[in-house]
C-alpha cells in the first residue's frame, strides 16, 4: 500500500500542469471566481484592495448574481463582482486589486517574463475613462499607468493592448474572455493577445517591452488600476479570473474558448480529456489501474526509483485499464499526456 500512496502523490502533483497540443506547460498559480461574495482565492492568495479595506476601492466594489445587476448571464445565474465608477478616487489613482500571482522569476531573468492572464469580463460601456479601461497595472505606483488596456476602437467595440496597438473585437454589455498570454524571454519578445479563443493580435512592440522590462511581473502586480492621474477605468463585472504561471499556446487558450459561468477551466483543453481521473483497486495480488474509457491521448507508466527515475510505458493497457500482478518489487506509477 506504501508504494500505490506514493504513486497517487505523483499523480496529484502532475495534475496541477496543463500540457496543451504542442507539448508546452503552464501552472495555474491564482485564481478568484467572486463566489462567496469576496476577494477569498479559488487558488493562491486572496486578491486584496489595492489602496487598503475601507477606502476607496472597497466603497465602489460590490459582489452579486448578475441578475441582481441587471446585466446578462453567460449561461446560468453567476456571480460576480462589480466595480462601479461613480466618481473619480483622491488623486485620479484607482488602486485596483492587489494580486500576489505566486509565480517565481522565470525566463532567465530577475523577474517574471513568462506569464498568461485570463479574465471573463463584462463592461457596460466603453466610453468612461477617455475611452480606455485598464486591465493590468505592473508599477504599481500612483504616478504610473496602467500597462494593457481595453481601448473603444468604434462606438460599443474595444481592442486590446499598448502603445496605439488595439486589436480584436471587444463589445460593450456583453460577457467576454481576454487572455494576455505574455513570453519576454522569446525572439522577439510577444504579448498575444485573444478575445474568446481567437488570437487578436501578437504585439512585439511597445515601449519598455523585453526581459525585465515593462510588461515582466513583479511579486505583486494590480488588476484593473490606473495612475497617471488620468482615471482610465470604467465601470465593469468581472465572473472570474486566473493567472498562470508560463505563456499559455493559441492552442491552449482556443480550447477554453468563450466566458463560462462555471468560471475558467485550469487547463488549456477539455476538461473531459484534460484531467482524467486514475482509479487504483487491489483484489488479492492483482492491482488494476483504469481511467475514464472515453478519455484519449493519456499513457500509463511506471518506474522501480523515484530518486533517479526512469519512466517507461506499460503494455497491455485495454480500453483504459489493465491489471497488474502485484510483485516484491516497488513500483510507482503515474498517467502521462502523450507527446
Amino acid at each position: 500500500m506504501n508504494t500505490l500512496k506514493s504513486s497517487l502523490v505523483i499523480l496529484a502533483a502532475l495534475a496541477a500542469i496543463t500540457f496543451d497540443s504542442r507539448g508546452q506547460t503552464t501552472r495555474v498559480t491564482g485564481q478568484w471566481d467572486f463566489d462567496g461574495g469576496d476577494l477569498k482565492a479559488t487558488v493562491g492568495r486572496d486578491l486584496e484592495y489595492g489602496d487598503g479595506p475601507g477606502a476607496f476601492m472597497a466603497a465602489r466594489t460590490r459582489f452579486g448574481g448578475a441578475q441582481e445587476f441587471g446585466i446578462p448571464v453567460i449561461n446560468g445565474t453567476e456571480k460576480v463582482m462589480g466595480y462601479f465608477r461613480s466618481e473619480h478616487p483622491p488623486g485620479n489613482y484607482v488602486a485596483g486589486y492587489a494580486m500576489r500571482h505566486g509565480i517565481a522569476p522565470n525566463g532567465g531573468g530577475a523577474k517574471v517574463n513568462q506569464w498568461t492572464l485570463i479574465i471573463d469580463i463584462l463592461f457596460p460601456d466603453l466610453h468612461l475613462g477617455d475611452q480606455y479601461s485598464a486591465l493590468i497595472e505592473i508599477q504599481n505606483r500612483a504616478d504610473s499607468d496602467a500597462d494593457l488596456f481595453v481601448h473603444e476602437e468604434s462606438t460599443g467595440v474595444g481592442g486590446i493592448g499598448i502603445s496605439g496597438q488595439y486589436a480584436g473585437r471587444l463589445t460593450a454589455g456583453q460577457w467576454h474572455r481576454v487572455v494576455l498570454a505574455v513570453d519576454l524571454a522569446a525572439t522577439p519578445p510577444v504579448i498575444s493577445k485573444f478575445i474568446d479563443g481567437v488570437k487578436a493580435a501578437d504585439q512585439t512592440v511597445a515601449e519598455g517591452i523585453g526581459l525585465d522590462g515593462r510588461f515582466a511581473l513583479e511579486e505583486i502586480a494590480h488588476l484593473f488600476s490606473d495612475g497617471g492621474q488620468d482615471n482610465e477605468v470604467n465601470t465593469y463585472f468581472v465572473n472570474s479570473v486566473q493567472i498562470r504561471d508560463g505563456k499559455l499556446s493559441d492552442d491552449g487558450v482556443a480550447a477554453l474558448g468563450g466566458p463560462q459561468a462555471t468560471g475558467i477551466p485550469d487547463t488549456g483543453s477539455p476538461p473531459v480529456t484534460s484531467q482524467p481521473k486514475l482509479s487504483a483497486t487491489r483484489r488479492a495480488s492483482q492491482l488494476t489501474f483504469a481511467w475514464d474509457a472515453g478519455v484519449t491521448g493519456f499513457i500509463l507508466q511506471a518506474t522501480d526509483n523515484l530518486a533517479n527515475p526512469n519512466w517507461q510505458a506499460v503494455s497491455g493497457v485495454n480500453s483504459n485499464s489493465i491489471s497488474i500482478t502485484v510483485g516484491v518489487r516497488a513500483q510507482f506509477y503515474r498517467l502521462k499526456q502523450s507527446p
